[in-house]
């Protein structure tokens, strides 16, 4: 695939770093919202008087600060990474950088961003592929193939190939943005939604405006952001974004 490289673009940075940020700060408003305790910290009960607007504030004025409010706070658990003898811990977290910021953003971005995105451009060629991909199951597909809505849609051959090889890579709708963020919103936990679709969008906008360089760009921008999470969970200990 010649669109899969690792070329660099200086928008990457930029784009990389605010979804970063905005990753982090949807995930603990989502985390405060819906009371989903840190994965850095004991399960506790939230205070109730404490208003969103101030716990956003007071994160702005002070990032460095521990994700959760005062109110959250607990006796921290062991973590994982805390029972590992030391050699063992920082090979485990160099691992773990690597996955993150090579190996996911390589193999993420070349599945989302063309595979997906080129593949559901479109809401009409969409929904016959989703139509043909019933015709092909057990039981349901026989009931499919009595319809006309499945006999037409099995006269177009195999859609979603055809639409993969005919979209070229960076052309972008809005369908096809938001369904791809979407799919991808849907392997993470319900804390990263937002930021599942904030990075959707940034990343295939880069896309379009780095297109004659191919995966690379977005692949650096995902690298960045990922390193940047690694970085963020060591340095305030709130695994909870790793």
């Amino acid at each position: 695939m010649p669109e899969l490289n690792f070329k660099f673009h200086w928008l990457a940075v930029p784009v990389g770093v605010v979804v970063f940020v905005g990753w982090v700060w949807l995930g603990m408003i989502f985390t405060y919202l819906f009371h989903e305790p840190s994965a850095s910290s004991a399960p506790v009960q939230p205070d109730p008087g404490l208003p969103s607007i101030t716990f956003l504030v007071t994160w702005m004025i002070d990032p460095a600060q521990s994700l959760l409010p005062a109110a959250w706070a607990g006796e921290k658990e062991p973590t994982f990474f805390d029972t590992l003898p030391a050699a063992y811990a920082w090979l485990t977290m160099a691992l773990r950088l690597l996955g993150m910021a090579i190996v996911v953003p390589l193999f993420e971005e070349l599945f989302m961003r063309s595979l997906l995105l080129r593949s559901f451009l479109h809401a009409r060629p969409t929904a016959i592929g989703m139509v043909q991909v019933l015709y092909d199951l057990p039981l349901v597909g026989d009931l499919i193939e009595r319809t006309g809505l499945g006999q037409k849609a099995h006269q177009h051959g195999p859609i979603f190939g055809q639409q993969f090889m005919k979209n070229p890579l960076g052309q972008l709708t809005f369908f096809g943005v938001m369904v791809s963020s979407v799919l991808f919103m849907l392997g993470h936990l319900p804390r990263d939604w937002a930021g599942c679709i904030l990075c959707g969008v940034l990343y295939c906008l880069l896309l379009r405006a780095t297109r004659d360089k191919g995966l690379g760009p977005v692949i650096w921008a995902h690298g960045i952001t990922n390193a940047l999470l690694w970085a963020y969970t060591l340095h305030t200990d709130d695994w909870q974004f790793l």
